[in-house]
C-alpha cells in the first residue's frame, strides 16, 4: 500500500456541489437567475435566488438548508456572485454564461483559476494552507505532468483519481512545489510498473477524482474506466493551463481570519477577471454547404468558435432542408451574416414559399443532455425579433458529444405578447419557454 510520510501529508479539500451529477444544466440554470436577479442587498439577493433555485425540477419540496446550500456553493466554488459592503453583485462569469450558454468554457475558465490556497475554500483551511506553504494549481500540475508523459512515455500518458489523490493531494512535498514535474512522474510510473495499491477507501479520493471531471467537461481530458487522458483536439489549451503563470498571491502572506475573509471580494474578481483568455485563442474558420463534406470535429475555444460551429450547421440544414424540398433555385439565397454587421440574426433563409427566415442561433456545447428552455436576446436581436415577427426564428442548438438536438421556435416576441412563454428584460430580453411552444426537429447534415 502506498504511504506519505506523515510529515509531508496533508490532503486538500473544497467544496463538493450536491448538484455535481447534473452540473451543467444548474449551472446554465443558476446563471440565469443571478443575471437577471442583478446587484441586491444581500438579504435580499439571497431570498430572491433561493425562490429562483427552487424551480430547478426536483427542489420545490427541499429543504430550505439544502436551497441554502446550493447558493453557498454555486458563489464559493464557481464565483458567480460574492460579497461586498453586504451588498451581492453577480459576477461577469454569470452574465456571460447566461447569455452564451458556453458551458465548455465556464469550466475552463474555472479549471484555470482554480488553486490552493483559494477563496472556495473556509477561512480556516485557507489559514492551514497558508501555514503549511501549500501553494498549488491542479489544472496546471495535471497538464504539465500529462504533456512530460507524452513526449516521455506516451504509454504512460494518462491519470487516475486514485494515484492523483495519493501521489499529489495529499502530498506536501508536490502541493507545496517542492518536488518538480519529472520527478512526481517517474513516482507514478514506477508505482504503476510495480503495481502499487493506494487507498480508496477514503472520501478525500473525490476532490481529486472532481477536479479531472471538471476538466473532462471543459473538453480538456476524456475518461474511460477510470483513466484520464489529454482530449487531443484540446492539446492546445492544456499546452496553455502547462505555461500559465496566473495565481492569486493574495493569501500569501497573512493568517489573519480578519484580513483573509477581507480578500475574498479580491479573490472573487481575479477568478472571474484573470486567468487564461481562451476566448482571444485563433478561431478556426469552418464553410458548411450542401456539396462540402461533413464538418470535421474542432476545437470549440471561445463563445465566437461555439457560435460559428452552430450557425454553419443550422446553414447547412437550411441548404440541405430547401434542397430535400425541390427549392435548390433559391438555396444561393441563403446568407450567412458577419456577427460584426450586428443585424440581429445570424442567417437569412427563405421559406418553401419563398418567404424571408431571419434565424437567430444559439448554441450549447455540453457533455450530456441538459435543460436549455432558457435563451438571451440582445437588445438588438429583440428589436428585430419584434419587428419581423412571423419570419423571425430563434433556432436552439444543442450539441452534447456526437449528438445534436434543434429546436425551433417562430415569432417569440408573438408568443410572447400571447403568453405562451415568459420574458425578462435583461440588456435584451431573457426568455423561458416550455417544448409546446416550439419544435423539435431533425439537424440535417451532409454525409461524410
Amino acid at each position: 500500500m502506498y504511504e506519505i510520510p506523515n510529515e509531508q501529508k496533508y490532503p486538500l479539500h473544497h467544496i463538493r456541489p450536491r448538484f455535481k451529477n447534473d452540473i451543467e444544466s444548474v449551472l446554465g440554470f443558476v446563471s440565469f437567475g443571478v443575471a437577471t436577479i442583478g446587484e441586491k442587498e444581500k438579504k435580499q439577493f439571497d431570498s430572491e435566488l433561493n425562490v429562483y433555485l427552487r424551480e430547478y425540477p426536483g427542489n420545490f419540496l427541499r429543504a430550505e438548508k439544502t436551497i441554502d446550500n446550493w447558493r453557498t456553493e454555486i458563489s464559493s466554488l464557481f464565483a458567480f456572485f460574492y460579497v461586498e459592503n453586504g451588498v451581492s453583485h453577480p459576477t461577469q462569469l454569470a452574465i456571460d454564461t447566461a447569455n452564451n450558454s458556453n458551458l465548455q468554457l465556464l469550466f475552463r475558465r474555472f479549471i484555470s483559476t482554480f488553486q490552493y490556497p483559494g477563496g472556495h475554500l473556509t477561512t480556516n483551511a485557507i489559514s492551514m494552507c497558508i501555514k503549511k506553504g501549500v501553494k498549488f494549481h491542479p489544472g496546471r500540475l495535471i497538464s504539465s505532468i500529462l504533456l512530460y508523459a507524452h513526449t516521455t512515455t506516451p504509454e504512460h500518458a494518462y491519470l487516475t483519481a486514485k494515484e492523483l489523490c495519493s501521489c499529489v493531494f495529499n502530498d506536501l512535498n508536490v502541493t507545496c512545489g517542492r518536488e518538480p514535474v519529472d520527478s512526481i512522474f517517474s513516482r507514478l510510473k514506477h508505482n504503476r510498473e510495480i503495481d502499487i495499491q493506494y487507498d480508496t477507501g477514503s472520501d478525500i479520493i473525490r476532490y481529486a477524482r472532481d477536479i479531472l471531471d471538471y476538466m473532462v467537461l471543459g473538453n480538456i481530458l476524456e475518461s474511460a474506466d477510470g483513466f484520464y487522458t489529454v482530449n487531443q483536439s484540446s492539446i492546445g489549451i492544456i499546452k496553455l493551463l502547462a505555461e500559465s503563470e496566473h495565481f492569486f498571491k493574495g493569501y500569501t502572506n497573512t493568517t489573519n481570519p480578519k484580513e483573509i475573509d477581507a480578500l475574498r471580494p479580491e479573490w472573487f474578481k481575479y477568478a472571474v477577471n484573470t486567468g487564461i483568455e481562451f476566448n482571444k485563442q485563433p478561431v478556426p474558420t469552418m464553410v458548411t454547404s450542401v456539396t462540402s463534406a461533413k464538418p470535421k470535429t474542432k476545437v470549440l475555444v471561445s463563445t465566437q468558435d461555439i457560435g460559428e460551429r452552430g450557425e454553419s450547421l443550422v446553414f447547412g440544414h437550411e441548404q440541405i432542408y430547401l434542397k430535400n424540398q425541390g427549392c435548390e433555385h433559391i438555396i444561393h439565397l441563403i446568407k450567412r451574416i458577419p456577427s460584426h454587421f450586428a443585424v440581429g440574426y445570424d442567417i437569412k433563409s427563405l421559406t418553401t414559399m419563398e418567404d424571408d427566415k431571419f434565424i437567430e442561433v444559439k448554441t450549447t456545447i455540453s457533455t450530456k443532455p441538459m435543460a436549455f428552455n432558457r435563451i438571451h436576446l440582445t437588445t438588438n436581436e429583440y428589436r428585430v425579433a419584434e419587428s419581423h415577427r412571423e419570419n423571425y426564428y430563434i433556432y436552439r442548438l444543442q450539441i452534447e458529444g456526437d449528438a445534436k438536438k434543434l429546436f425551433i421556435i417562430n415569432d417569440p416576441v408573438g408568443k410572447y405578447k400571447k403568453g405562451e412563454l415568459k420574458m425578462i428584460p435583461r440588456d435584451g430580453a431573457d426568455f423561458m419557454f416550455q417544448d409546446c411552444i416550439g419544435e423539435y426537429v431533425e439537424l440535417l447534415e451532409c454525409s461524410s
